[in-house]
């Protein structure tokens, strides 16, 4: 499910509970994946765009499946124990 959604803009990162992707928000990486695919797309009529989606997919996928990938992602960090 992560590859597929990771085609879609890196939605893949967000489903996985990643907090961070390349040191961004993963909001925010979402968003700026949204204008780099419409840019690159115009740009190289979708070829790059096409790439992107491949790469990001291949990621979330190898996430997904417990290996690294190749993209740097953060999980959330623990919340700390509410002791009062």
């Amino acid at each position: 499910m992560a590859g597929v959604l990771n085609l879609l803009f890196g939605l893949g990162y967000v489903y996985l509970g990643y907090a961070k992707v390349m040191k961004l928000q993963a909001g925010l990486f979402v968003l700026s994946m949204i204008v780099v695919y419409f840019l690159a797309g115009i740009a190289t009529d979708g070829l790059v765009s096409l790439a992107i989606g491949v790469l990001l997919a291949i990621d979330g996928y190898q996430k997904a499946s417990g290996l690294s990938g190749y993209i740097s992602v953060e999980r959330q960090a623990a919340e700390a124990p509410n002791h009062t």
